[in-house]
């Protein structure tokens, strides 16, 4: 080609022919090794090429490089699509529900799967491992199952043992993209370990270890499809991993399939915080919007940082991490103001908190000696606050208000909604709600323990 006749047109032609090509193809591999055992249509270490990669018992892993360069290990998803069940699956969401489904749910992840990429990166997993919350929750850190199953990556309480996470009246951790992340992909990693193939990995953190490892002995087979087409794994299992297969191969190559590019990488750090603070004041005392400190810390029940958890770590996108130190280091800037008031004849703690827009536990967290079944007259309670609010004058401030002696709790069972049990407790949907830090829409669950405001008609115990 003569080199003197490309105008200026046909060059950014030139650069755009490039960059489309660049769009619809596949990520360039930094070396081809396959997973696939052909004859088994399984995930298989058989027969690959030398490696630099080793998993802990020492196998090699394939190698997978994305346009931006890092290697990254992968299971070859595309090796599946001939699988009957997962082609099911590609077939919906090649259609046009399934498309807009996955790109509502890729867009809601974008905060979310740079940070879960590079921790995969950091502990030599599968990369497609990130596209599992696509599965457990929508990409939605507040999701909560029918089951009580919570957080992006829908831990149980009892499964959070082993990994860092906290669930209290002040925070649940499984609610916490950074702790959750770090906790699923441990588990992940232990399942692997013990089990030794992916898919029956995967097919474990939704059925359970121990679930898995008694269908591969009832089975006398490792083979994945063959525990999944003989009546060896629960229903959810069996469609739960054809499903994250089909799921993977589309947002492994978004650019193909038209879904949302992520360009830009979404870096947070942690800032540690030592004491109670609002995130209203810390919000406008560093120039950061609120929305963003909300959304990134949604672990916490109630806007205001855990009082008595000492280095409690907020999390924040790493470019306005400077402006929050400075804004908690700041000794004149007051992030949460204190008040006082002096209890009355007739008071009562909820009435308090309706006034100073509180809750209870956080005023029995700044006053551990106070009984709210018997307040004495006399006696001062410390009042947080995120904002100056007018001096509460009394009883007479609550004209309208029920009072309420005191709190109970009752254990949500089946079939209860917050409109049944305020019923029964002789209180309302809306008040159940308020003193429980849910809204009117959320769900509840059998097992979940409500705090029930009790008036002096209301029965002492109902369980």
């Amino acid at each position: 080609m003569d080199k003197s006749r490309l105008s200026g047109g046909n060059v950014s032609l030139c650069i755009l022919l490039c960059m489309t090509f660049h769009l619809y193809s596949d990520p360039l591999p930094a070396r081809v090794e396959h997973w696939k055992d052909a004859s088994k249509n399984t995930l298989s270490y058989e027969n690959l090429p030398p490696s630099d990669s080793f998993n802990d018992q020492g196998a090699p892993l394939p190698s997978r490089q994305g346009h931006k360069g890092p290697s990254f290990q992968s299971l070859n998803v595309s090796d599946f699509e001939d699988i009957p069940e997962v082609k099911a699956h590609y077939l919906h969401y090649s259609g046009k529900t399934g498309q807009e489904y996955l790109d509502r749910v890729l867009r809601r992840g974008e905060p979310y799967l740079p940070f879960i990429h590079s921790k995969i990166r950091q502990m030599g997993l599968p990369w497609e491992l990130a596209y599992l919350p696509i599965i457990e929750s929508a990409f939605i850190p507040s999701a909560l199952s029918r089951s009580g199953a919570s957080g992006l990556w829908q831990f149980m309480l009892n499964s959070i043992n082993p990994y860092d996470i906290q669930v209290n009246r002040w925070l649940d951790e499984r609610r916490d993209f950074w702790k959750s992340t770090s906790g699923a992909l441990e588990k992940l990693k232990s399942n692997y370990a013990v089990l030794g193939d992916w898919l029956l990995a995967i097919g474990a953190y939704n059925c359970g270890l121990g679930c898995m490892q008694r269908a591969l002995k009832a089975a006398g087979t490792r083979d994945f499809w063959t525990l999944a087409r003989n009546g060896y794994l629960p229903a959810e299992t069996v469609s739960y991993v054809p499903r994250f297969l089909a799921v993977s191969r589309f947002a492994s190559y978004p650019g193909r399939y038209r879904l949302p590019l992520q360009w830009e990488d979404h870096l947070w750090t942690r800032v540690e915080v030592s004491g109670p603070v609002h995130l209203s004041r810390l919000a406008e005392a560093a120039d950061v919007p609120l929305r963003i400190l909300a959304e990134a810390n949604q672990e916490l029940n109630q806007p205001v940082t855990p009082p008595q958890i000492k280095g409690y770590r907020l999390k924040v996108p790493q470019e306005y991490a400077d402006s929050i130190t400075r804004a908690l280091n700041n000794e004149e800037l007051a992030l949460m103001d204190l008040d006082t008031y002096t209890i009355q004849q007739g008071d009562t703690l909820y009435a308090l908190s309706r006034h100073y827009g509180v809750s209870t536990d956080l005023l029995l967290e700044f006053n551990p000696r106070l009984d709210p079944r018997r307040l004495m007259i006399g006696s001062e309670v410390i009042i947080p606050l995120a904002a100056p609010m007018p001096p509460y004058a009394g009883p007479e401030d609550s004209a309208g208000i029920v009072q309420y002696n005191t709190v109970t709790q009752y254990q949500v069972q089946p079939g209860d909604t917050l409109s049944s049990i305020g019923r029964r407790y002789n209180t309302s949907a809306a008040e159940l709600a308020y003193n429980n830090q849910l809204s009117l829409n959320s769900l509840i669950h059998p097992g979940m323990v409500l705090k029930v405001p009790l008036g002096e008609s209301a029965p002492e115990e109902k369980r």
